[in-house]
């Protein structure tokens, strides 16, 4: 339930951003402005085209349906987009990206599969339907792995960001969410 209310207000943010002018520019992360604290939380229900809107809603949805059955999704989704937008922070400060303002719930999203391979390590991906012959685990390395590569790079992407949720969110669920899940529900089985 809570996969899709955060899909709807996804949405519904993104068709204000086109209804009303100046929203985006007033709620995006803007490294520059570290005091304007707001930004670290709205930033994450922006995003740039129908695109960037479509895939991180995909990825959401696709993780966030199996990661919600054994944590609060909503927590664990604004803490991995706060250490998102904290990374992408501290890699403008220190000049390693250029202090270029970000929109998206990718961080949030990278995070919510860092969750899902700790929960889920033997899970078979599928992209849109067909079996991409991976496990969720060795995904998320190569994810992780790339991020890092590319964070270097002056893409227009936000790959620090992308790389600060995953690890949050791997250690979230590695160190919060798996031991108490084991420890109270030992032999809950979850069907997908």
């Amino acid at each position: 339930m809570i996969v899709e209310i955060l899909v709807g207000l996804n949405v519904l943010i993104h068709i204000l951003q086109y209804t009303i002018p100046g929203f985006t520019e007033l709620f995006m992360f803007d490294p520059s402005r570290p005091f304007e604290i707001w930004r670290f939380f709205t930033s994450m229900f922006l995003h740039i085209g129908f695109f960037h809107l479509f895939v991180n809603m995909y990825g959401l949805f696709i993780f966030g349906k199996s990661v919600e059955k054994k944590t609060n999704l909503f927590v664990l989704f604004i803490v991995c987009g706060l250490a998102g937008n904290l990374l992408y922070l501290a890699m403008a400060q220190m000049g390693v990206i250029g202090m270029i303002p970000a929109v998206g719930a990718s961080g949030a999203v990278y995070g919510i599969l860092g969750a899902f391979v700790v929960l889920y390590p033997d899970a078979k991906l599928y992209m849109l339907f067909f079996p991409v012959g991976l496990s969720g685990k060795t995904a998320a390395i190569i994810y992780g792995l790339f991020e890092f590569g590319t964070m270097f790079l002056d893409d227009g992407i936000g790959h620090a960001a992308h790389l600060g949720g995953l690890i949050i969110g791997f250690l979230f669920a590695k160190f919060l969410i798996k031991k108490t899940f084991e420890y109270y529900r030992p032999y809950d089985t979850i069907y997908q």
